[in-house]
């Protein structure tokens, strides 16, 4: 019934969870200080590090709730 792979969805989870204080915080810096870390994550942890598999839909996945909280901070919806 679910479509999208548990994995994406615990991307999303993390990054809502690791975005909200960070945006929060410390508004445009703190967003862009998430994006740092999804990014950071891919390619040290799961690409040099061989931790796991680097994908950029997982990026994607991770930055979603931080662009959501970016936008709500700014009362644009």
């Amino acid at each position: 019934m679910n479509k999208i792979p548990n994995d994406k969805l615990l991307h999303f989870f993390w990054g809502g969870i690791t975005a909200f204080p960070m945006v929060y915080l410390f508004s445009v810096n703190g967003f862009f200080v998430s994006i740092l870390i999804y990014g950071l994550k891919e390619i040290i942890y799961d690409w040099y590090l061989g931790k796991g598999n680097p994908e950029v839909l997982d990026f994607i996945y991770s930055s979603v709730p931080a662009v959501f909280y970016l936008v709500l901070s700014f009362n644009l919806c």
